[in-house]
């Protein structure tokens, strides 16, 4: 693979990164449960979340053309959707009969076809018109999505001590039986 397509696929992965980041903060303040009305706002705000990341893959795509932008915005999609994967994760817990695995199976396929698809039509809309040039290297955007990422831990960290609600679990690492990282949103 020559080294301008590998940055472009650095850069895809990059943005599809970046835009979980972007949505794990928007549904960090969904979990706070804002009401029907604010949660419904937050819900259209990560669709419009992906499509944004989409239309960011689309601009600095190459050659500028309808298919690239869509290409790019897709590969970022499936990044995304696998970063996001994390979140899905909790569901692993509990009580795990037939209907709770086909539940999930049709969550994880819907996540990943309706991440992919906005984020390609993301990408295809930003590839119209002039092309981007990235300010930053691939890695630069990594870190930052990911200091970002690790700053709202922190600051959850921060809530959950300012609110004496630390140590709560009596059998850490394990969470009341489960895997720590696997423990049931429910």
């Amino acid at each position: 693979m020559n080294s301008s397509r590998e940055e472009r696929s650095s850069q895809d992965f990059a943005v599809g990164f970046s835009t979980s980041v972007a949505m794990w903060a928007i549904g960090y303040v969904a979990m706070m449960r804002p009401g029907v009305v604010a949660g419904e706002a937050l819900f259209a705000l990560i669709l419009a979340t992906a499509l944004a990341g989409g239309f960011i893959a689309g601009k600095f795509a190459a050659g500028g053309s309808l298919g690239a932008g869509a290409a790019h915005g897709a590969r970022a999609g499936l990044c995304s959707a696998a970063a996001n994967l994390l979140i899905v994760g909790s569901l692993f817990g509990g009580d795990t009969d037939a209907s709770v695995w086909s539940a999930l199976a049709i969550w994880v396929g819907g996540l990943f076809a309706a991440t992919t698809l906005i984020m390609a039509l993301g990408g295809a809309i930003g590839a119209r018109g002039t092309r981007w040039t990235p300010r930053l290297s691939t890695s630069a955007v990594f870190a930052r999505a990911t200091c970002v990422a690790i700053f709202m831990q922190l600051v959850t960290g921060g809530l959950v001590t300012g609110l004496e609600a630390g140590l709560a679990v009596p059998d850490w690492p394990n969470s009341f039986g489960h895997n720590m990282l696997l423990y049931p949103l429910a």
